[in-house]
């Protein structure tokens, strides 16, 4: 929401500033050794999980393609794995299958408002772009 939020601000200000996301997809980091919780923890097993190194693959599309643009998310091609394509491009969703980061209330320009109002708000600063 943020990266899509900070693509807006750009965008209505003019700059040559580009604002893209990524999402790793369920990458086997460090992070997965925390404890999950409820339901998660018993179905984890079943949830294809990916690299570290295979993760890191969308990042480094949003980082250095030269088709990425302001406003897209690159996310793993089958949600918590695969090639990373985009899945949002503009800030606007895509029918690629992928669930994660596209749904109507993330690519809402309202709800992009909402969170950099709390953000400002819970950080104590404006944000000046």
């Amino acid at each position: 929401w943020s990266t899509r939020a900070l693509h807006h601000k750009l965008a209505e200000s003019n700059s040559n500033i580009k604002a893209v996301g990524c999402e790793p997809g369920y990458s086997m980091t460090p992070l997965l050794n925390t404890k999950h919780i409820g339901l998660f923890k018993t179905l984890d097993f079943m949830i294809p999980k990916q690299s570290a190194s295979d993760g890191c693959l969308s990042a480094a599309m949003a980082c250095f393609s030269p088709d990425a643009n302001s406003g897209d998310l690159y996310a793993p091609e089958k949600g918590t794995t695969g090639s990373p394509i985009k899945v949002v491009v503009g800030g606007e969703r895509q029918k690629t299958g992928m669930i994660g980061g596209t749904d109507k209330a993330t690519c809402d320009p309202e709800q992009h408002k909402l969170v950099w109002e709390a953000c400002e708000k819970a950080l104590g600063i404006e944000f000046v772009v």
